[in-house]
């Protein structure tokens, strides 16, 4: 009994990836049971011992996707500690199935398929918002690592690191191949953690920068400061540094300390 239940398991993952490519290839309108039997090596009505139609076939595919996000998440956690490198890892396992799964962006915005079947509507949003969900779990572990800024929606940023991705796998489509989205999605990706990570602790804090007998001028270091509400953030005026995080408005800065 388990072997069949295998087997009827990986038949059906078979079925999907046909499914998957032949609306990669043809658009949704050549998805049809007689297609999918065909590119399967299987008769028509050996397709029905698995799914009535067309629709089910649609719901075992976003199923099939489903699958391997949440893979691709399950390796990153295993694999990275630090918050902000499992987001990097999972924004460039988005970009190999972009690469992979072309067929998505057909059934993601396809007004006239959840008309006709709203069962794959309700599926497909179930999808998204379990990889938003996912993502929004990184973003408030790294918060609480204090790698990202704290004030950040992590729903708000879950959507952002979603949206990196769409409209370049839509110029792919639209150059026939051409458009290089791995490129984008790393400078894209620059940009975006540039924006929300925290930076590490320095690795010599605290630090001596002068004994009492040097001049000020020579103990005296500028810093920026970030939020620019602190004008003695941004001068050292002792031989002692603490390194402050200020996570009311997460500005980063450097204080003097008195001994």
């Amino acid at each position: 009994m388990a072997a069949q239940k295998l087997d009827t398991e990986i038949r059906q993952e078979q079925i999907a990836q046909a499914a998957l490519s032949l609306i990669a290839a043809q658009g949704l309108k050549g998805l049809s049971v007689a297609a999918v039997a065909r590119r399967v090596g299987l008769v028509p009505s050996a397709i029905y011992r698995h799914f009535k139609g067309k629709e089910q076939m649609l719901e075992a595919v976003l199923q099939y996707v489903r699958s391997r996000i949440f893979e691709n998440f399950e390796a990153v956690c295993h694999e990275e500690a630090d918050s902000i490198r499992r987001l990097e890892r999972v924004v460039f396992y988005n970009v190999q199935m972009a690469r992979e799964l072309q067929a998505m962006p057909r059934i993601i915005f396809s007004e006239g398929l959840y008309t006709i079947y709203p069962g794959v509507r309700r599926r497909a949003y179930e999808v998204l918002k379990g990889y938003l969900g996912k993502i929004e779990e990184l973003v408030r572990e790294g918060q609480r690592q204090g790698r990202i800024r704290a004030e950040l929606d992590p729903g708000s940023l879950a959507v952002m690191v979603w949206g990196l991705l769409p409209p370049a796998v839509i110029l792919l489509q639209l150059s026939e191949g051409r458009f290089d989205v791995t490129r984008h999605a790393k400078r894209a990706w620059q940009i975006f953690r540039e924006a929300i990570e925290l930076p590490a602790l320095p690795q010599n804090y605290p630090r001596i920068f002068g004994s009492s007998s040097e001049s000020s001028d020579r103990r005296r270091h500028q810093y920026p400061c970030e939020c620019g509400r602190d004008e003695d953030a941004m001068e050292l005026r002792s031989r002692w540094v603490r390194y402050k995080i200020n996570r009311a408005h997460s500005c980063v800065c450097y204080r003097s300390v008195e001994n």
